[in-house]
């Protein structure tokens, strides 16, 4: 299990900040999400169904950036 920390992460879905941990390479558990908004960052509520398939949504390229990134 990898510790990541992604300080901008750049989607289809939105901008975001996160950290979590990568297990085997190939699922990803977060413990703080945030997304960028006309103001700023704002934490988003992983508990939160909408924020969970947002989540769902962003794996690969969360995955994509733990691949590319030594």
């Amino acid at each position: 299990m990898a510790t990541i920390s992604i300080s901008r992460l750049v989607t289809p879905s939105g901008t975001f900040r996160l950290e979590g941990q990568l297990i085997e390479n190939q699922k990803v558990e977060l413990n703080q999400i945030d997304m960028m908004g006309t103001d700023g960052w704002f934490s988003l509520d992983l508990n939160n169904r909408q924020v969970q398939s947002v989540v769902k949504d962003i794996t690969p390229a969360i995955l994509t950036w733990a691949a590319s990134t030594p």
